[in-house]
């Protein structure tokens, strides 16, 4: 029944990306309709444990690329990234000294969910955070428009860590104080996550689920979830709690790969500053998920060759499309 039913949503997810608008209201519903016949699936069945992630204290280069980088397999490198400049001075203080007049983006949920993105000065930023303000800054292009700040990186290390055909993308900068988070997305890049400063929590299911979070069909080059399924709740009657999901902590110096189309909900534990270091790589998508590595190269909101030159410009890949809004995404 399961896999009937993956099919069948997959089947109208393409007509719908195909089509566009011709038929899509039909469309939508018979996928809606699919979604909760799924979620329902998985809520009759036993409840599930959290699943433990791969954690290593020591991996070579090359056992890490045959054991998890060429796999799609996501796992923590403890303390990988100790030494790291960054790691080692890095802290709210040492930003408000350094560039206090900075421009931090806030960005809020997505225009069509009824967020928008707030310029602050770095200073007043933290400063508004001290008073109890939680907001906070993601995405941001700091290292794009501080160069200077790539020393504090290993970045010989990291590229060592990916294959020769694969390509830098992006370097951003996330920075927020406690409680704070990330709805549950996906997008179609290698993710190695440094953590700088404090610590985050990460929830991170497998692609396979994708039909299960239901995304909207927006033409976009990354993805998000229905709003139902953007904050995971483990109640009996939730259907998180009866899938696979990994749950764990990044610490100060680690570093943390994230596979293409890992969904993921990330929510600061403490105050955090880390990066996340952005890695093309096709070979990678395609192994991670056929389907969104295809509706991916045939985005229209922006095309994908527009976003990932967007990206390397240091723009929040989260705002790069338009609104388009209908009765079942709301």
């Amino acid at each position: 029944m399961k896999n009937q039913l993956y099919r069948k949503y997959y089947f109208y997810w393409f007509l719908e990306h195909i089509l566009g608008s011709f038929g899509a209201s039909n469309i939508q519903e018979k996928r809606w309709l699919l979604n909760q016949q799924l979620s329902d699936y998985y809520i009759n069945q036993p409840k599930k444990d959290f699943v433990q992630i791969d954690e290593v204290d020591s991996i070579s280069l090359e056992d890490f690329k045959k054991e998890y980088y060429y796999k799609n397999k996501p796992v923590i490198l403890r303390n990988f990234a100790k030494d790291w400049p960054c790691v080692q001075k890095w802290s709210p203080e040492f930003f408000k000294s350094q560039y206090p007049d900075y421009p931090m983006v806030i960005t809020d949920y997505h225009r069509d969910r009824g967020g928008q993105n707030e310029e602050v000065l770095l200073k007043d930023y933290l400063e508004r955070i001290d008073a109890g303000e939680a907001i906070y800054a993601r995405f941001v292009k700091l290292l794009h428009d501080k160069p200077e700040l790539k020393n504090d990186l290993n970045l010989d290390m990291i590229n060592c860590l990916k294959r020769k055909s694969d390509y830098w993308v992006a370097t951003q900068f996330f920075m927020g104080p406690p409680k704070t988070s990330t709805y549950l997305h996906c997008a179609f890049i290698n993710n190695f996550f440094v953590q700088c400063y404090g610590e985050k929590d990460w929830l991170l299911m497998s692609p396979k689920y994708n039909a299960l979070f239901h995304p909207p069909t927006d033409h976009a080059p990354t993805f998000r979830c229905h709003e139902i399924y953007e904050h995971p709740s483990f109640k009996e009657t939730d259907v998180f709690s009866h899938i696979d999901v990994y749950k764990f902590t990044v610490r100060k110096g680690d570093l943390f790969y994230n596979p293409p189309f890992h969904w993921h909900y990330v929510t600061n534990k403490t105050f955090s500053i880390s990066l996340s270091l952005r890695i093309m790589s096709i070979l990678s998508a395609i192994r991670s998920s056929p389907m969104l590595s295809f509706l991916t190269a045939t985005a229209t909101n922006p095309p994908a060759l527009e976003s990932l030159f967007k990206m390397t410009q240091g723009k929040n890949f989260l705002n790069f499309y338009d609104s388009k809004k209908n009765k079942l995404d709301v």
